[in-house]
């Protein structure tokens, strides 16, 4: 029998700004890897990956798809022409990626030290 993937995950618009961010430019200045960007959007890398499939879709193809949502195509209509500075701000707008980087940071200069959450 076939395993069923069921991905539970509800795109935000939040979300899809980050799936186009991917598209785009995949992981350059988030200091994140694909597997911390998926866990961060509470999803997996595959449906990451067909997020930013459906944006390639939506540049080249405009009519006629059903696989993208309304919710895609206008987050593509605002942001598909941003280039990755301004893009990658608005990223840092929705998303803590500098606090993740500066704790990477910190556990790499003082491995020997558990830092807890306050």
């Amino acid at each position: 029998m076939a395993k069923s993937r069921k991905n539970t995950h509800t795109w935000s618009e939040e979300d899809n700004i980050m799936a186009l961010y991917y598209y785009k430019f995949k992981t350059l200045h988030l200091g994140l890897d694909e597997s911390e960007i998926a866990k961060m959007l509470g999803t997996n890398i595959e449906s990451l990956k067909i997020q930013a499939t459906n944006f390639r879709r939506l540049q080249t193809v405009r009519e006629g798809l059903s696989d993208f949502s309304k919710l895609q195509a206008s987050i593509y209509e605002q942001y598909g022409n941003c280039g990755r500075y301004e893009l990658f701000s608005k990223i840092k707008e929705i998303f803590p990626v500098n606090k993740i980087i500066s704790e990477r940071i910190i556990k790499l200069n003082y491995p020997h030290r558990d830092f807890k959450k306050t």
